[in-house]
């Protein structure tokens, strides 16, 4: 760790143990946009990135202040925390190697603590909606960064080591910031947007907010990844289902005939559509599409635990002798075996479930709120398409474990709410009886 990543990871950690629980969540998201995964020490055979030790000092501050106390644990919590520990747990078992317990207590490590620090620094809605404005502004340098990578050719983290060699797609370079590879950087910026997008329609922090939406444009564009560009478009595409939002059962089961439609006019499976998207898009779409295809042929040999054998899945592997995993759900899959799978389908299904209710929650109530929520469900439904075409690693996994304790932490605050006014309604009804009567 160089001398410059070391005084920026304590500062970022001092951040995090000392102040609001707002800049604390904010410190978190700085060492994911701002240090790379090559600030590292190793300590007991742990890999201690930069990113990991901020995140050591956010479990000790909610540990130290007992900040976990106010978090009322829900279905979306149980799904998640069960998740970690069987894509990880089996594994660890299936190789029983030391040095794959060392790798998935890390993994662990990278997935719990980002999850449940920041289910307790956004316990709630108004702390949710505190974090994404100053979300708005912390990405702008990124976006800037990457612009100049852009222009120039040259990473100007590439003195913390740790990010891919600078590749080139059609004549321009996928700009990557302190990510690993452009595709992690995109989608990262790309998620956003929807968010942003809310807040700009309602006009609420409107400049701030435009800002940060073209942010997250130049992150997309820069990074030339297809992965990125889907999840931008997705998030539009929601958006644009907005007029539609009385009627989403219709639209899904609309969605279902369609694929019907198409399975029955394709040659091939229905989804080989990503093939056919790349052609649009761009990409390697007949890679993922094929990846489906080999996981439901080799369905015998991942399903009781998952498998890491994927040597002959394919023609080509990666340099460990593997198939290319790049799909989070086959990722899930593979890792968890189909309770693992399930598992990653039940949060899905549940933080859907969660917006949805809180959206029928809060229309009577606030107008601009409906609009917000519907904005994080966008950016959901961008993560959900995007699983399709990369399997989120490196800081990126740290942004969806958080993007997920924060739909936790603002859907349940926005039921108890109602729940409590439901009460207070039902109170003041029965005085009023009772003074009546008497």
């Amino acid at each position: 760790m160089t001398p410059l990543g070391l005084s920026i990871t304590l500062l970022l950690s001092f951040a995090v143990l000392l102040l609001s629980r707002k800049i604390a969540a904010l410190a978190v998201m700085a060492g994911v946009c701002y240090v790379t995964q090559g600030q590292q020490f190793v300590f007991g055979g742990f890999h201690f990135t930069a990113i990991r030790l901020v995140l050591l000092a956010g479990f000790l501050r909610i540990m130290l202040r007992w900040e976990l106390r106010a978090v009322q644990i829900n279905k979306i919590d149980w799904a998640v925390t069960c998740f970690i520990i069987v894509v990880n747990i089996f594994p660890a078992l299936r190789e029983n190697t030391h040095k794959e317990l060392v790798y998935r207590l890390g993994m662990m490590y990278d997935m719990l603590l980002p999850y449940w620090i920041f289910r307790a620094l956004l316990s709630g809605w108004d702390e949710t909606e505190k974090f994404l404005h100053g979300m708005s502004l912390l990405i702008v340098p990124l976006a800037l960064e990457m612009l100049f990578e852009a222009i120039s050719g040259h990473n100007l983290f590439e003195s913390f080591g740790g990010i891919g060699e600078l590749t080139i797609r059609e004549g321009r370079p996928r700009c990557q910031g302190a990510f690993r590879i452009g595709i992690t950087a995109g989608v990262f910026g790309a998620t956003l947007m929807p968010m942003f997008l809310g807040f700009v329609l309602i006009g609420k922090r409107r400049v701030q907010m435009i800002v940060g939406l073209v942010a997250t444009i130049v992150i997309t564009y820069t990074s030339n990844s297809s992965g990125p560009l889907m999840a931008f478009l997705c998030g539009i595409i929601a958006w644009l289902f907005w007029p539609l939002r009385q009627n989403m059962k219709k639209v899904r089961w609309g969605i279902v005939a369609l694929l019907v439609l198409l399975q029955c006019f394709m040659n091939a499976p229905v989804y080989y559509i990503f093939s056919r998207l790349s052609d649009i898009t761009g990409g390697d779409g007949w890679h993922r599409s094929f990846l489906i295809d080999r996981t439901i042929h080799y369905f015998s040999e991942w399903w009781a635990m998952g498998t890491s054998d994927t040597g002959d899945w394919m023609a080509t592997t990666l340099s460990d002798g593997k198939a290319d995993i790049a799909d989070q759900y086959v990722a899930a899959a593979l890792n968890g075996g189909v309770i693992g799978f399930f598992l990653f389908i039940l949060i899905l299904v549940r933080c859907f479930s969660g917006l949805g209710f809180a959206i029928r929650v809060v229309k009577s109530q606030s107008p601009d709120m409906e609009w917000l929520l519907w904005g994080v469900g966008a950016s959901l439904f961008a993560h959900v398409v995007t699983f399709f075409d990369v399997s989120y690693w490196d800081q990126l996994g740290v942004v969806w474990f958080a993007f997920m304790a924060m739909i936790s932490g603002a859907t349940a605050d926005l039921i108890n709410r109602d729940q409590l006014i439901e009460l207070a309604e039902d109170a003041i009804d029965f005085s009023t009886s009772e003074a009546g009567a008497t």
